[in-house]
């Protein structure tokens, strides 16, 4: 063999005891091996001071052959001079976040064949080389986004959406059914006011969205059937009784028209990735949309504080408050035991205070942060389709216990 050699180790613990038991037998040649010069093993690994990493760059001597056995350091892109054999482990500590438990620790993990070709080209930089690979190369599949994560990227930018929650939402409309629907709630999520009302007939309005559009699961289903409502009269009639049936049902007929020039974009999208367009079935079936916002706003969830007056987050125990603008706001009949919620305000006191429906059987206190965009939900879809979010400790805790109290 012609050259010097660089020899990849996992750690730098495994690479001392390689280079401990090879230095006395290989410096002083071998007379099993007639004609071959003594090796001369030198180390190199992050800890290593400054001045003991520079010895690799030693020009070597006739009288002996350089070894390097180094860590994953040696991939950086630096010339080792004389290098000719690279002679690879196959695999790499690296650092890697464990979400189960919520630390993070240094694994040892396979290498990846882009990690292949850096450390192979170590060799033959200054003359012919040779790399061997002691095991089978896996592409770095396992390190990098996950095929659901890059639909999730992929989702969110042929959409011009700027929440992932949205987007895997929209995913999780393909598992449930429901995309029509889901993509339309999505695209209303992007209209700021879907229901306008004039200056000092708010309570009208209110009455007049809950008797044509409400819908006791929450402000989703009551904004999805306003969108059908609208969809429907854009076949029906022109654009001055189209304009005139919007401004008699209080809605935002610039904002719907906006709306669901959204939604066809995103159906656009899902016939270009090849995903299922359909509708739920039953036609009118809550529960598939219900479950789909689960799978995308799973983390914005809260349970009704014993005193009924307001929410409390799973995580956390922040307390929340429905927004006036909210269907469940005025609702006469008892909130919702478990909510998700996607919009978040910071809602003043005294737009509180002045909202119908605000006394004394909703709490003290208006609480500063509220909530809109809310449905109700059932708490045993957290266990079964977030069970990575819904998994240890007191979340799960409440959760059950919600359903032993309930069931």
């Amino acid at each position: 063999l012609v050259g010097d050699l660089v020899d990849e180790y996992r750690n730098r613990k495994e690479r001392f005891s390689q280079t401990k038991s090879s230095t006395p037998s290989s410096t002083k040649g071998s007379s099993s091996t007639p004609g071959y010069r003594p090796l001369r093993c030198l180390p190199l690994h992050g800890a290593l001071p400054q001045t003991d990493q520079l010895r690799i760059f030693d020009r070597p001597t006739r009288a002996c052959r350089k070894v390097i056995v180094a860590t994953n350091i040696a991939e950086a892109s630096v010339t080792l001079p004389g290098i000719s054999y690279v002679v690879d482990c196959g695999f790499a500590r690296l650092r890697a976040y464990n979400p189960t438990n919520a630390l993070e620790a240094l694994v040892t993990l396979p290498t990846s064949q882009a990690s292949a070709r850096q450390r192979a080209g170590r060799a033959g930089r200054t003359r012919t080389g040779e790399a061997v690979a002691l095991g089978a190369l896996d592409p770095d599949t396992g390190r990098l986004t996950m095929p659901r994560g890059l639909r999730l990227a992929e989702v969110s930018t042929a959409c011009g959406l700027d929440q992932p929650s949205a987007a895997a939402a929209l995913l999780g409309a393909c598992e449930e059914g429901c995309s029509q629907e889901v993509a339309a709630i999505v695209a209303l999520m992007q209209i700021q006011r879907i229901f306008v009302t004039s200056a000092g007939q708010k309570r009208t309005g209110d009455r007049v969205r809950r008797q044509l559009f409400g819908c006791r699961q929450g402000d989703h289903l009551t904004e999805l059937n306003a969108f059908t409502a609208y969809e429907h009269q854009t076949t029906q009639c022109s654009p001055s009784e189209l304009k005139a049936w919007c401004r008699d049902a209080g809605l935002n007929e610039r904002g719907l028209s906006h709306a669901l020039t959204l939604r066809d974009r995103i159906g656009a999208m899902f016939a270009r990735l090849k995903l299922p367009w359909v509708r739920a079935e039953p036609e009118g079936n809550p529960e598939p949309v219900l479950r789909a916002l689960v799978r995308g706003y799973f983390h914005q969830v809260a349970r009704l504080a014993p005193s009924g007056s307001h929410y409390l987050t799973v995580r956390g125990d922040h307390q929340l408050r429905l927004h006036p603008n909210s269907i469940l706001f005025s609702s006469t009949s008892k909130w919702p035991a478990w909510i998700l919620f996607t919009h978040v305000y910071l809602a003043t006191s005294a737009e509180l205070s002045g909202a119908t429906g605000f006394g004394e059987n909703r709490g003290p206190g208006p609480v500063p942060t509220c909530v809109s965009g809310v449905s109700a939900i059932q708490a045993d879809w957290l266990l079964e389709l977030a069970p990575h979010y819904y998994q240890y400790g007191t979340d799960r805790e409440h959760v059950e216990r919600a359903l032993r109290i309930t069931g």
